[in-house]
């Protein structure tokens, strides 16, 4: 094994796919898992660790039979530079969730019991109580009347509840945003356009630049690459579990980096042609 940052680098650099794949065998199974959750939708991994080589010298070597690969944050489904990490076992029970105790209409059961109860994504219940929603608010969902008991509000609503989405994220100027968002969401169809917000179209956006700059993050394009590697982090944070799923299943593998070229993609992928959507 290398004994130096330096000969590890240099043994990733010189050796087959195969071999690091042999040699590194519980990066390499991290690896593929990460891949295959991008293919099933649930998560997405940066253009700059999807090759194993790349990933291992992202990574680094690993410190320890112990020590284990850990998402810096579990809510978010981007597995990127930054936001994964060895972690020993100290750090990994240090990230583990914490059982949040509601007390919704004098029931006190564990969040997730509540999300079981009520079809409602674990993650979205915690998005609400960190908008400020009260235990009621961020289970049934805001100006919620349904009675203890009832069935899940959430069966004909994937949201549940105003989406943050109804606004531009400050930074982006309403001007240049709304016409392509307007257009592309009017192409977009109708049994999902619910969940085509502002946010996901800016996430899908924004996204494929930050993935276009990084391979020049030092260099000129180093403070155009931390904008917009901030303006994500904050559409990660304020979007609900359905807008998150939504961009990864739909959006991210398409790339685009100007709203009126996404708003022209939209229409072409699902064949309207149509003045209205048709760009000038």
């Amino acid at each position: 094994m290398p004994h130096t940052d330096e000969d590890f680098r240099r043994e990733v650099a010189s050796k087959t796919i195969s071999e690091l794949r042999r040699d590194h065998p519980y990066a390499a199974n991290c690896h593929r898992a990460m891949l295959a959750r991008e293919k099933s939708g649930v998560a997405v991994v940066s253009a700059s660790i999807r090759s194993f080589r790349d990933f291992l010298l992202q990574m680094g070597p690993r410190p320890g039979r112990d020590w284990t690969i850990d998402r810096i944050d579990a809510d978010d489904p981007e597995y990127a530079p930054g936001k994964i990490r060895w972690a020993d076992k100290r750090q990994q029970a240090n990230n583990r969730t914490i059982t949040i105790m509601l007390s919704v209409r004098g029931e006190i059961k564990p969040l997730t019991d509540w999300a079981r109860r009520t079809g409602t994504h674990p993650n979205t219940i915690r998005q609400r109580l960190r908008r400020g929603y009260d235990h009621e608010e961020a289970v049934y969902g805001k100006k919620s009347t349904r009675a203890a008991g009832d069935e899940p509000i959430n069966a004909a609503s994937p949201l549940g509840d105003p989406s943050p989405g109804n606004g531009w994220l400050p930074g982006l100027t309403t001007s240049k945003w709304e016409g392509p968002y307007q257009r592309a969401s009017k192409a977009w169809p109708a049994h999902s356009r619910q969940l085509f917000t502002r946010d996901v179209f800016a996430m899908w956006i924004i996204s494929c630049r930050v993935d276009a700059l990084s391979a020049d993050q030092t260099g000129k394009y180093k403070d155009k690459y931390q904008t917009h590697w901030s303006l994500r982090q904050s559409l990660i944070e304020r979007m609900s579990h359905e807008e998150r799923q939504m961009w990864v299943r739909s959006l991210k593998h398409r790339p685009v980096t100007e709203p009126a070229q996404a708003a022209k993609m939209v229409a072409a992928i699902f064949g309207r042609s149509d003045s209205a959507n048709t760009l000038t």
